[in-house]
């Protein structure tokens, strides 16, 4: 029992002493004299209870301990309840379908090289090789069209290669197929003159040089600014009589000799053989003038071959 109740249980035994009644001469002896009552009195009045005063250390500790418990207990709860929270915004943010973006359509820049030329390249596929090195560039040339059967396969086969050509035209031909000239102009081509009647010039009187330039450049129409002289025979005065009618002459420096009809393989050979003399490519084929399947089937390789190595093709520059 702790130390403080003590005193209060002597005080409640002597009070209950006093309150009972005596019985007999026993009780009248045990009855305690006058000035002994006044000391039990002093002695044994029971003390007032300390209730405001008296200390439980152990059950303050305890209530310390609990409501420190209890405030670690609610923040670790608040703390825990904030990082739910958080997690489940994160997640729910995390989890938010991502808005499909609207597909850019650009409109397609229109090119910035100058020329006058009407080219329809809307259709035509882009080369699968690889890409174009600067400067390197290789001109290919047909003569002796345009035919009904050959240049419209010539003109389909350069359209799916974005290849652009020169065709040397002769005037007969050029007045009987006279929609093959146009459309050879609009795919993008130069077109040359190649006399009206193929003869050899170099034999020829400066008159008949002269009526067979100036007859083929009716025939073809048009502006033509270059001449290549059948079978390349040419001199100073055919030099001399062709600038007199606004004509530059221009010859090949690579043969692919598909008018011999040597077969396919032949011709890619020769095609694609080192230019003579050097310089870029100028390569000889024929849309007319015979039969050209062979020459026909052998393109495809030809352009192939060249663009892998990184060419381009053009026409030529004094023809444009």
């Amino acid at each position: 029992m702790p130390r403080s109740t003590r005193p209060i249980t002597s005080v409640l035994a002597a009070a209950t002493a006093l309150a009972l009644p005596p019985a007999g001469a026993e009780a009248a002896a045990a009855r305690p004299a006058v000035g002994a009552t006044t000391t039990v009195s002093a002695a044994s009045q029971p003390r007032p209870k300390r209730t405001t005063a008296r200390r439980t250390p152990t059950r303050t500790t305890a209530t310390r301990t609990a409501t420190k418990r209890t405030s670690t207990t609610k923040a670790t709860a608040a703390k825990t309840a904030t990082t739910k929270t958080t997690t489940t915004k994160t997640t729910t943010t995390a989890a938010r379908p991502t808005a499909a973006r609207p597909t850019r359509t650009t409109a397609r820049r229109p090119s910035t090289r100058p020329t006058t030329r009407t080219v329809n390249r809307a259709t035509a596929p882009v080369r699968p090789h690889g890409p174009v090195v600067p400067g390197k560039v290789a001109y290919l040339t047909f003569d002796d069209g345009p035919t009904a059967a050959y240049t419209p396969q010539v003109l389909e086969i350069l359209r799916r290669h974005r290849a652009e050509a020169t065709f040397f035209m002769i005037g007969q031909q050029a007045t009987a197929h006279p929609d093959l000239v146009k459309r050879v102009r609009a795919e993008g081509h130069a077109i040359g003159n190649h006399t009206w009647s193929h003869p050899n010039l170099a034999t020829s009187s400066a008159g008949a040089v002269t009526d067979e330039l100036r007859r083929a450049n009716q025939g073809i129409g048009g502006r033509v600014r270059c001449l290549r002289p059948p079978y390349g025979a040419t001199n100073g005065r055919i030099t001399s009589l062709a600038r007199g009618q606004g004509l530059t002459p221009v010859l090949w420096n690579v043969d692919s000799r598909d008018w011999t009809r040597p077969g396919v393989a032949t011709i890619t050979t020769n095609a694609l053989a080192a230019p003579a003399g050097g310089g870029a490519p100028t390569i000889l084929f024929h849309d007319g003038g015979g039969t050209r399947t062979q020459t026909v089937a052998a393109l495809p390789g030809v352009l192939d071959s060249l663009a892998r190595r990184g060419y381009r093709f053009d026409t030529l520059p004094v023809c444009r």
